[in-house]
């Protein structure tokens, strides 16, 4: 039986591999800026090709598809930052630039939560007519904050892609810093410690 080494630390009973996490944080976050970049170079210039209204019918389903796609990496993203971060916590290089990358978490979902996500659901309520919300038993939870002005489309697009570019910027730095954490300290071989 193998038995735990200075590249592997046991956590409420779980013996986490430091190359397996490390692995796990580094991809999902590179993912993670992947998708921030499509998003905001591909979708956006296109966004900006359309007219206001057309802009509003096109983004609330384009929104929904991001959504199954971005929220996994999202919520798989923190974890795997936590973990690696209590694995190298005994390390103080290595713990500083995992909580740098994790504070640059908290700022991309504090302008995710504040920005984005009220203004993604105000333009997506906005697209539902009085008939097609009557039917929908998810339109409560769509227009829990209001439904963005048809007459605001321009000024709010706009106001979603500059707010767009610090998440592409921190997502990007996130994906540096788990890297950079990940490649600073050599990982060592089971076998050189049987």
């Amino acid at each position: 039986m193998a038995h735990a080494t200075r590249q592997d630390t046991k956590w409420e009973g779980i013996t986490m591999n430091r190359k397996s996490v490390n692995s796990i944080a580094v991809l999902s976050a590179t993912a993670f800026a992947g998708c921030n970049l499509f998003i905001g170079l591909s979708m956006g210039i296109y966004w900006l090709s359309l007219s206001p209204s057309i802009f509003y019918h096109e983004f609330w389903p384009q929104f929904l598809h991001f959504v199954l796609t971005i929220i996994p990496l999202f919520l798989i993203m923190p974890v795997a930052l936590v973990l690696s971060a209590r694995i190298d916590w005994h390390k103080p290089d290595l713990r500083r630039i995992w909580l740098i990358t994790l504070f640059f978490y908290v700022v991309v979902t504090a302008i995710t939560s504040i920005i984005h996500l009220p203004l993604n659901l105000q333009m997506g309520a906005a697209t539902y007519s009085s008939d097609a919300a009557a039917r929908n038993e998810w339109y409560w939870l769509i227009n829990i904050f209001g439904q963005a002005d048809m007459l605001d489309a321009s000024s709010n697009r706009s106001y979603w892609l500059l707010w767009h570019v610090p998440r592409i910027a921190l997502t990007l730095l996130i994906a540096y810093f788990a890297l950079k954490a990940s490649l600073s300290a050599p990982y060592e071989s089971n076998k050189d410690h049987h």
